[in-house]
């Protein structure tokens, strides 16, 4: 059975404990007329999994968010943009989004694993290493 979350309880999981795997899949469910997903909180010095999430409904844009890490897991993203995000590694792993945006990013790693995106877009991001599988 797949758990459905709002933006609001997501931001709560991700605050309680920012890996998401412990909830095995689950889908974030847009409140009427919303179409983004902003994510833009300030782990510290943590690291980020978001496990098994469909983000399908909305796009996601991880705007001034701040963390050790971030992997994205097995996560589906329509529209994926990590504006101005500073994040010391990005993971993408097994993740699948329609369009990945990266716009004034700054990472001082990002390894993209087995991303499957037709469109990935690099607008002004600072990058350190760029690395992937396929």
């Amino acid at each position: 059975m797949i758990l459905e979350l709002s933006l609001n309880d997501l931001y709560t999981e991700l605050l309680d404990d920012p890996d998401l795997r412990r909830l095995g899949p689950y889908k974030i469910v847009a409140a009427e007329r919303q179409t983004i997903f902003p994510i833009d909180i300030d782990f510290g010095d943590k690291d980020v999994y978001l496990g098994e999430g469909d983000y399908t409904d909305g796009f996601v844009a991880f705007c001034d968010t701040k963390a050790r890490s971030l992997d994205l897991g097995s996560s589906v993203f329509t529209d994926f943009y990590p504006d101005f995000m500073e994040i010391g590694r990005l993971r993408c792993s097994e993740s699948r989004a329609s369009r990945f945006y990266f716009d004034d990013a700054k990472l001082g790693e990002c390894d993209f694993g087995s991303l499957v995106a037709p469109e990935v877009y690099f607008d002004r991001a600072v990058i350190g290493i760029l690395q992937g599988e396929d």
